[in-house]
């Protein structure tokens, strides 16, 4: 070896910031993950509370040195912390509605049996709150969201699990045991994989790769599979859709797109009001083809690229001669034409006489108060004319 090399003094790389040896002047992690405006968006744009907003703020900082010493992240001035916060909020929303389930099921089982009062719609954020909070799309967010919960399983198995154990009673233990004074998700003694991931013989802590049966349990509380799902679905059907659109309607011209707009809002209403939590495809499809139907029939004539009873797929008449919307997508969508007619009939009744009556300040979506509203075309067939006396739900007006 040269003397030159052999003299010259060994560079040893820099330390990870916010790790023991880091430099004086590097930046903490705090800063990094801009923990200060995460618990800001957190109350301003979430809603959260006090103890809330704290929760989320611990989960990103016992996350943030597991995710840079697994080198998920590289912490510097450039990264950009809106997915990981997301992930921590939406992680801190999970856990609360596991420790109210706890709680309500405590409630109901205990003593007397008077169920507690279920928390508002609303008392929890969404997922759909979290990604618009902090401006992330879903795919960024799923892609993040695995590796925060296989960096940081453990912590969080622990929270969730302390979330999901029933209310002590005062003095006590939920068995009548004595008390034992509650511990930190990142206590450091003894117990603490049994807290977290039950990792098998020769697994390395420190690997990224390596999620567990813990990781599992935690995506299952999280509802992570069911939500990747249902993105999947309302990925297609958001195809589907505007296909139909390029097919039946001139989205460029003067009002098209809020024409699109609101016809995808009206999908995304009846979805949350008429399927379940977590609905398959086959079910969303059904949906996805009388909202298109409706728009077929209550759209400004100027909106479709020719009329109704000109339009190729519109191949069904009914018995007067009328084409019928509905028939004809069931035809070219190849779908269930009864589940078409009931899911319509759904339709009219909670989303359409739903808006009327809260435009018009009804309360319960009184039927007779819709009757007098103004009506072009039925809401299921292409024949112009008034609308049959039961059936009060006037067409959606145009954006």
């Amino acid at each position: 070896m040269p003397a030159a090399v052999a003299a010259r003094p060994f560079q040893h790389p820099a330390p990870v910031p916010g790790t023991a040896g880091s430099p004086a002047d590097a930046l903490p992690l705090r800063v990094v993950f801009q923990a200060d405006a995460f618990e800001e968006a957190c109350a301003s744009r979430l809603g959260y509370d006090a103890d809330e907003v704290k929760a989320a703020s611990d989960i990103l900082m016992e996350a943030a040195p597991l995710m840079v010493g697994k080198h998920v992240v590289v912490p510097d001035d450039s990264m950009n912390p809106a997915q990981w916060q997301a992930c921590a909020a939406f992680i801190a929303a999970g856990i609360r509605r596991a420790s109210e389930h706890a709680s309500t099921a405590a409630s109901r089982s205990g003593g007397k049996k008077r169920p507690a009062p279920p928390a508002p719609p609303d008392a929890v954020a969404s997922l759909t709150d979290v990604l618009r909070a902090f401006d992330v799309n879903c795919v960024d967010f799923f892609r993040a969201l695995r590796k925060f919960m296989m960096a940081s399983a453990v912590p969080l198995n622990a929270r969730l699990k302390v979330a999901a154990k029933p209310p002590l009673k005062a003095g006590g233990s939920p068995r009548g045991g004595p008390a034992s004074p509650a511990k930190a998700p990142n206590d450091d003694d003894d117990n603490n994989d049994d807290a977290g991931l039950q990792r098998p013989p020769g697994s390395n802590a420190d690997d990224v790769t390596n999620g567990g049966e813990g990781l599992n349990e935690l995506e299952a509380l999280l509802s992570v599979s069911e939500l990747r799902t249902s993105f999947a679905f309302t990925k297609v059907a958001a195809q589907k859709y505007r296909q139909f659109l390029d097919v039946h309607f001139d989205v460029a011209a003067p009002g098209g797109v809020d024409l699109a707009k609101l016809g995808w809002k009206l999908y995304l209403a009846a979805k949350h009001s008429l399927l379940p939590k977590f609905p398959d495809l086959y079910s969303c499809y059904h949906l996805l083809v009388v909202v298109q139907a409706f728009l077929l029939v209550n759209a400004p004539r100027g909106l479709t690229r020719t009329e109704l009873r000109n339009m190729v797929s519109m191949s069904v008449k009914d018995d007067a001669g009328d084409v019928d919307a509905l028939a004809s997508l069931s035809v070219t969508s190849k779908t269930k034409l009864p589940l078409l007619r009931s899911t319509m009939e759904d339709f009219q009744r909670v989303i359409v006489q739903g808006l009327i009556a809260a435009e018009l300040g009804t309360a319960g979506g009184d039927v007779e108060s819709t009757r007098g509203a103004p009506t072009r075309r039925s809401s299921a067939r292409g024949a112009p004319g008034p609308k049959a006396k039961d059936d009060p739900s006037p067409a959606v007006p145009s954006s």
